[in-house]
């Protein structure tokens, strides 16, 4: 499984090649208002709430499936200054009983890794009266992996974790498989820095983006 994470600075770009360490945030601190809104139909009363509780009960950290999505470099990657890690979890991904559903262990942390669905209002239909007062993990998972579709271009891959906080999470270095820079930064900035990955132990791909203005995409 590669899968791609888009970085602003090459602050945190460091932090993680250093600390072999994942941010896992709470949904209260995305920028989509509506991440993990959910529409509930309760099957016992027949009626139909609004549930946000995985906003804090649920941690994630988000990646993409596509080093190349322009919108993505502009957004999340500092207007194309900006970093992109390529991550391969291949040999500790446990697939899971679920669909489209797998799991890993990370720092003794159950981590979960699935594709976002974009499509509309998502609904749910659960009993709301069942006597353990809580969602399966099935559930929990179905919740947490759909957004609304105009998000789409992000081609958003998600792993989750049970925390009560915002944490970090280990992982082991020799996931990271490249990095690639954005098609602004300088040819000198790329150099230094390809210099200071070779000092960390790194031996990885490395690439700059380039613009085709005419076709409005990324090579």
């Amino acid at each position: 499984m590669t899968i791609y994470k888009y970085i602003e600075n090459k602050k945190y770009l460091f932090d993680i090649l250093k600390r072999n360490e994942l941010f896992f945030n709470s949904f209260r601190n995305y920028k989509d208002l509506c991440e993990v809104l959910t529409f509930i139909h309760d099957t016992n009363d027949n009626k139909d709430y609004i549930v946000q509780d995985y906003k804090n009960k649920i941690k994630a950290c988000s990646f993409s499936q596509t080093k190349r999505e322009y919108l993505l470099w502009t957004h999340c990657a500092k207007n194309h200054q900006g970093f992109c890690i390529e991550f391969e979890f291949d040999n500790i991904v446990i697939v899971s009983e679920m669909k489209n559903v797998n799991k890993t262990i990370l720092d003794n942390n159950d981590i979960y890794i699935f594709p976002i669905q974009y499509e509309g209002p998502y609904q749910v239909t659960v009993d709301l009266n069942r006597p353990d007062k809580k969602f399966s993990l099935s559930e929990t998972i179905d919740i947490v992996s759909h957004k609304y579709k105009y998000w789409n271009y992000e081609k958003e891959y998600r792993m989750i974790t049970f925390s009560k906080k915002p944490c970090r999470i280990s992982f082991p270095k020799e996931a990271i498989k490249g990095i690639t820079y954005g098609a602004l930064v300088s040819n000198k900035e790329v150099s230094n820095i390809n210099k200071k990955i070779k000092i960390m132990g790194y031996n990885i791909s490395t690439e700059r983006l380039v613009l085709e203005p005419n076709l409005g995409i990324l090579i």
